[in-house]
């Protein structure tokens, strides 16, 4: 229950104390203790319980528009507290490695384009697609380091909100957007491969998929 009662305390400090959203806090502080006990009651253990309610909360814009409350009186009057836990500093520390690890993946994609092109030039290269070999072996390290990384994300997010913490200071990391692009830019670069022999130019779906990849992580952090 204390888990409850935290998660729905930072979800509400982003709005203003008016006895509207106390009543609302209450109301809903309520309701997810009932639901809480009631998943319990059917055999599922505190966390799985715990995680069933806080993914059935909803999302703060919708609750503002049903207190008719405008983004502005949705700003505190002051900074949010960090949360403190050990696993809030460990998510700190991994939020670098992230950052680090998703650039690199792009870093590799370029290379890998880089390196393609170089053997191209040589005909026993050719003749023995080392080309194709090298670009594709880059790539797949890079998809490897999207996907781990997404994993990851994903994992401490989910372990954050079952804490309380609101998915907006976790990053909403609930899916491992690079990944799948970089992934879905291999099966398009293969397909257009075997299908119509275009390895060249379309190797440049990864520089697009690249680019998404950079643009999730701005949005994420905007």
């Amino acid at each position: 229950m204390e888990k409850i009662r935290n998660f729905v305390e930072n979800m509400f400090l982003s709005l203003p104390d008016t006895p509207e959203v106390r009543e609302a806090k209450a109301h809903i502080l309520e309701g997810m203790a009932d639901r809480y006990e009631a998943l319990l009651a059917q055999g599922k253990s505190a966390d799985e319980a715990f995680g069933v309610v806080a993914g059935e909360f909803g999302s703060m814009e919708e609750l503002r528009q049903e207190l008719g409350l405008s983004a502005s009186a949705s700003v505190p009057s002051g900074p949010v507290p960090e949360p403190d836990s050990a696993l809030w500093e460990e998510y700190r520390l991994f939020r670098k490695k992230f950052t680090a690890g998703t650039t690199l993946g792009v870093v590799l994609c370029i290379l890998g384009l880089v390196v393609s092109m170089i053997l191209a030039q040589f005909r026993w290269a050719t003749k023995l697609n080392l080309h194709h070999i090298a670009f594709l072996s880059v790539i797949a390290a890079a998809v490897g380091l999207f996907v781990y990384f997404g994993i990851q994300e994903e994992s401490y997010g989910r372990r954050l909100r079952q804490e309380g913490v609101p998915a907006e200071k976790t990053g909403r990391g609930e899916e491992p957007l690079n990944g799948f692009i970089m992934l879905t830019a291999t099966a398009v670069y293969l397909i257009l491969g075997f299908t119509r022999n275009l390895w060249h130019p379309g190797w440049i779906v990864f520089l697009i998929g690249a680019a998404l990849c950079k643009a999730v992580e701005f949005w994420k952090r905007r």
